[in-house]
């Protein structure tokens, strides 16, 4: 059924926002998570404690085989992910956390099998064309709107090199990074280890 959904999408030229994307490091903390040693923390405890069941039996090589199905059926496909912010107020996400998920799900892909060039094409023409924004964004060309990573590692040889972000420019304009944020959303540090 799953191979009939992935020739239905192709044919009809959709894009699939794959979700189930395997980690390696995200599996290994599902499977020896402590609740006793954890306890000091009951909101991000009680989420962890719920998921374990459906995510520490999970074996990485059959859900990464899953993946790499999705990958050769030449199904195209954008960088996905259900992630919004969480809060003191709301409580941890803990599947990730909005300002780092993205770049989870891209070393996910490279880990599985995809190519980085493949996934930088997912993040950012194939997101813009899914979205119907295509003659806007999602890819360097005249008229279209100038927003643009410079990084200091090439991510062609590791795609967890789109973290190694040197300069932003954002609608034409280079952005002052050390005045970030100017509107705070998070509430947390979104480069600490996940779950946390």
């Amino acid at each position: 059924a799953i191979r009939e959904q992935m020739g239905i999408i192709k044919a009809k030229n959709l894009f699939a926002g794959l979700m189930a994307i395997p980690e390696k490091e995200k599996l290994r903390i599902y499977a020896e998570w402590d609740a006793v040693g954890n306890a000091e923390n009951a909101s991000l405890n009680r989420v962890m404690l719920e998921r374990t069941p459906f995510m520490g039996g999970q074996d990485y090589e059959q859900a990464a085989a899953g993946l790499k199905a999705w990958l050769d059926s030449g199904v195209q496909y954008t960088i996905a992910t259900d992630q919004g912010p969480d809060s003191t107020d709301v409580g941890p996400v803990v599947w990730g956390r909005l300002g780092r998920m993205h770049f989870s799900r891209m070393v996910g892909l490279q880990d599985a099998g995809a190519q980085a060039m493949d996934i930088l094409v997912a993040a950012t023409r194939n997101g813009a064309l899914a979205y119907g924004l295509g003659d806007e964004l999602g890819t360097l060309e005249a008229g279209k709107i100038a927003d643009i990573l410079v990084l200091d590692r090439d991510p062609l040889a590791d795609i967890a090199n789109m973290k190694s972000i040197s300069a932003v420019i954002k609608d034409g304009e280079m952005i002052d990074r050390d005045s970030l944020p100017t509107v705070k959303v998070l509430d947390y540090d979104p480069e600490a280890a996940w779950p946390y």
